[in-house]
């Protein structure tokens, strides 16, 4: 038996089969993007490993506040049930009272749900003490979720909508009227693929966007630069597509939201990088996380009107670190 951190892809994914009795709303094709981004956080996956395989896991992180100091903090804590009663629960929680204290750490904390009686019974034996109560309370009601067919009219004014009211401090209303003709609008694509999302809140649609495994950059269905083969992800990037946001529902992090969701759905099909082609109030949320702005490109909408796009690029973590 040995106990070490998950370093490799591996060895992350050979513990998704113990976190989902813990964690059963991930889905195996997130698992790695989504520990891969919290160990950019700073958290860290340890396992237990036997013969049999892996047969526990604790995810954690080392913090500090002004109420505990310097602190372990255990996020996940799991033995696969057909190997719990083995000691390899108690072994696991040793060894990171140990790495804490390694790491200066003057107190281990942990949560565990009121009605998980037989964990509270565990966590006492181990010397443990329950010290308090857990409270939390959603601070926003959104949903994010595959677009259908059936949402392509709202999309198509939610895009309008948007187009013209967050896009009127870049562009003259002659270029947002004149892109609404085709470079802003509804890819059906997507949606048939799968990889276009909506955000919800309290059943309406207050943003949209997607990425793409196909070539085509930018445009909706009217658009007439569209190429619908697949790209190589192992050489070429992944395409973000048509974010919009509902106006009254600006800058309160749909926008990160979507992007966050279709970074993951991309790492889980290979892709190692992401391209997109940004509008000027764009530029700033991409910006913020991580992509990398090329030179500016004016797109002709009609002979004589043209309107500024950024191009930008971002190499995904997670893939084969």
């Amino acid at each position: 038996m040995h106990i070490r951190i998950a370093t490799t892809d591996v060895e992350i994914a050979d513990c998704f089969p113990v976190m989902r009795e813990l964690r059963p709303h991930i889905a195996e094709n997130q698992f790695l993007s989504r520990i891969r981004s919290q160990i950019n956080s700073g958290y860290r996956l340890a396992f237990v490993h036997v013969t049999d395989g892996v047969v526990a896991v604790a995810g954690f992180r080392v913090g500090e506040n002004l109420a505990w100091g310097r602190f372990l903090y255990v996020d996940d804590l799991v033995t696969h049930s057909a190997h719990r009663s083995k000691g390899y629960g108690a072994k696991l929680l040793s060894w990171l009272k140990e790495y804490a204290a390694k790491e200066g750490c003057l107190q281990l904390h942990l949560d565990t749900g009121v009605q998980r009686k037989e964990a509270h019974r565990f966590y006492e034996h181990e010397g443990m003490t329950m010290a308090g109560f857990h409270f939390f309370e959603n601070v926003v009601s959104y949903e994010i979720r595959k677009a259908s067919l059936q949402d392509r009219d709202t999309l198509e004014t939610l895009i309008a909508c948007s187009a013209r009211q967050l896009g009127a401090q870049e562009y003259t209303a002659e270029q947002i009227e004149g892109a609404l003709r085709g470079a802003f609008g509804v890819d059906t694509q997507l949606i048939q693929d799968g990889t276009y999302f909506v955000v919800e809140s309290e059943g309406q649609i207050i943003g949209c966007g997607g990425w793409s495994r196909r070539r085509t950059l930018f445009g909706g269905d009217s658009h007439t630069e569209r190429s619908a083969a697949e790209l190589d992800p192992r050489v070429e990037p992944g395409k973000i597509r048509a974010f919009f946001v509902a106006p009254e529902h600006a800058r309160k992090g749909i926008g990160t939201i979507i992007l966050k969701h279709c970074e993951d759905d991309a790492r889980s099909f290979g892709f190692l990088r992401l391209e997109l082609m940004a509008t000027l109030p764009g530029v700033r949320l991409y910006a913020k996380h991580g992509y990398v702005s090329g030179s500016p490109i004016q797109y002709e909408l009609a002979p004589g009107l043209n309107i500024e796009f950024v191009p930008m690029r971002k190499t995904l973590h997670g893939n084969n670190e």
